[in-house]
């Protein structure tokens, strides 16, 4: 089977070499014939290391696109790669950019087919008009959709997809290595704790992420237990002033905030924490949550993160609230007092779904996706 793999000729576009992405392009690219477009070596608000530009194992292009506000990026030469048509299967792994939408106008005007790779999308009814028909159309014209989970599938039935073209895969950043052989037990959360001068005696919380309003902490920050039985760790930025006065306000003195810290260094963090919390009001997905549960971390989060809604079962791999102050502080509370035996069992399944929820598993689904739809004679 592997020997077909290779003559598979495939042509992803994507809007920035991301690390967990180069690293699924790298393991894809080993079994077949992979090129993949990138609109922009980096995005201006992303840290350097948030990007891996390195790609031993397939073709990369970089259109070095002009960047228009925060996210956004423009580029014709996208273009000419698509004159040839020399490749079977043709993604894009953005719906949002100019430059995804001069691609999609050029394929469907030419009649080149092409599929829409999404991680993550939750319905905007909010949108404007003009941004709702862009989606539309490009939605209604794609051949196929690659995606990872039923939220998602409404999102794209929304937008003019239709439903009986997705196909759904494992999403990931981590890799089968990255998965802890077992649970991590409280002596070792203690030594941890001792070495990095953590309330020992205290359940911890631990957020990862970016210090921005999307994210939630203001909500997480406003309901956080005033008790030192209770300590929440933040890393991925200093706090903003209004969060600062939060804290300050509370009288919090359970807070402890870090500065940004490379994957390769959280490893301790996840170790020593109780439970991952992420309060977002919206992520497409939330890799941070596949990366707590390889840690055995169980986790807490609201419903407005699409990976929650896949990889997180209540009282099994942690809890899913509604984001309010409300459930939120009740999965808390909950969660402090879980029994051990309970606790132990959460570590357990976290590390079960974990294995599930790998770059690896992530590469084989997609060869089997891309054999199907190449053989499949109606698409």
């Amino acid at each position: 089977m592997r020997i077909k793999h290779l003559f598979m000729k495939i042509l992803f576009i994507n809007n920035i070499p991301s690390k967990y992405r180069t690293s699924f392009f790298d393991k894809l690219g080993l079994l077949c014939d992979l090129t993949v477009i990138f609109e922009q070596k980096n995005l201006k608000y992303r840290d350097k290391s948030f990007v891996d530009n390195k790609s031993p194992n397939f073709k990369s292009i970089y259109l070095n696109a002009k960047s228009v506000g925060k996210d956004n990026s423009i580029s014709f030469k996208i273009k000419k790669y698509l004159k040839s048509n020399k490749y079977d299967l043709v993604i894009l792994g953005n719906y949002h950019t100019f430059t995804d939408v001069i691609a999609t106008n050029y394929m469907i005007h030419h009649k080149v087919k092409y599929g829409l790779s999404i991680d993550g999308m939750f319905i905007n009814k909010k949108e404007s008009k003009i941004k709702y028909k862009l989606k539309n159309k490009m939605f209604k014209n794609s051949s196929f959709f690659l995606t990872t989970g039923c939220a998602s599938i409404e999102a794209i039935k929304y937008y003019g997809g239709n439903p009986n073209k997705c196909y759904l895969f494992p999403f990931s950043s981590i890799a089968d290595g990255n998965i802890l052989p077992s649970i991590v037990d409280t002596n070792s959360k203690i030594e941890l704790r001792k070495k990095h001068k953590i309330n020992t005696s205290s359940k911890i919380y631990l957020y990862v992420g970016q210090m921005i309003k999307r994210k939630g902490i203001d909500l997480l920050l406003s309901i956080f237990p005033n008790d030192n039985r209770f300590t929440l760790l933040l890393i991925g930025g200093k706090l903003p002033k209004n969060y600062i006065k939060i804290i300050n306000d509370r009288k919090l003195n359970n807070v402890i905030n870090y500065d940004f810290i490379p994957f390769e260094s959280l490893s301790d963090y996840y170790k020593l924490a109780d439970y991952f919390i992420l309060p977002t009001n919206e992520d497409a997905w939330a890799l941070v949550i596949n990366e707590a549960l390889s840690y055995s971390l169980p986790v807490i989060s609201t419903d407005r993160a699409l990976g929650a809604l896949e990889l997180i079962k209540n009282k099994n791999t942690g809890f899913v609230v509604k984001n309010n102050k409300k459930e939120l502080l009740n999965a808390i509370m909950t969660s402090f007092e879980t029994k051990d035996d309970s606790y132990i069992q959460m570590q357990m399944n976290a590390l079960k779904i974990a294995k599930l929820y790998t770059i690896e598993q992530m590469v084989d689904a997609h060869l089997k996706i891309f054999r199907e739809i190449i053989s499949n004679e109606n698409l």
